[in-house]
């Protein structure tokens, strides 16, 4: 694994993604991951992608300031993974519900639902976030996010994510109250094995997640319209 540094930063030791989750005895052990986290900087990732030929090319050709999302809205949703390392501060807030688990990010303002129950999928639309399910293994919340219109993994990487992948994240505690995250990219259009990448999530009490005021001023190759700038300029 090599090690992409956004700063200065420390991993702790991850645990391995467990193939047959098992839920806690009852609902008095199931951990409380609830609370607002900031993403480590520190991202461990693979030394090589194990790129199929298509994935390959699509890795050739990536241009972030042609592809992205906000080529088109400035204000677009982070499809995932990628929101998982988005921004310079990248923090979420982990809310436990009825059946769910609601977890926010600051970046895009976006909100992912992940079922905890045997609730069917909404529909059979793919969307930028996926239909995410989730369970407990012992002490660890493991989620698969299926349903996805596809991507990249991140950003700055521009490695491929095909609409027919399975994402699976796993969130465990070693010490204290900081968030482990092991997640496996499996996706055999693009890859000719898993690909996993860890990061740590730091507990943070005393922050909150900022309002995403994001002001869209319509797709980068469009003539700028003057008089709807200064109407959102004095809104603000």
């Amino acid at each position: 694994m090599k090690i992409l540094f956004c700063a200065a930063g420390v991993v702790a030791a991850f645990g391995s993604t467990s193939a047959n989750a098992q839920a806690p005895a009852s609902t008095e052990s199931i951990p409380d991951f609830s609370g607002v986290y900031i993403g480590s900087p520190q991202i461990l990732q693979p030394d090589v992608y194990p790129l199929t030929p298509d994935g390959k090319n699509l890795q050739d050709v990536f241009d972030p300031l042609a592809l992205g999302p906000w080529m088109h809205d400035d204000c677009a949703v982070e499809n995932f993974p990628a929101l998982l390392w988005a921004g310079t501060v990248s923090n979420m807030q982990v809310i436990p519900g009825d059946g769910r688990i609601e977890i926010r990010y600051e970046h895009s303002g976006a909100v992912r639902t992940i079922q905890m129950d045997d609730a069917p999928p909404p529909n059979e639309d793919h969307t930028a976030l996926g239909f995410s399910r989730g369970q407990w293994d012992g002490n660890a919340l493991v989620i698969e996010t299926t349903q996805l219109t596809g991507g990249i993994i991140h950003l700055d990487w521009g490695y491929p994510v095909s609409p027919d992948a399975r994402v699976i994240e796993r969130y465990s505690r070693n010490t204290g109250r900081n968030l482990q995250l092991e997640l496996v990219v499996d996706d055999p259009v693009n890859y000719t094995e898993p690909v996993t990448i860890q990061r740590e999530w730091l507990w943070a009490p005393e922050e909150t997640l900022r309002p995403w005021n994001c002001v869209s001023l319509g797709p980068r190759d469009a003539e700028p319209d003057i008089d709807e700038i200064r109407r959102l300029i004095n809104e603000l």
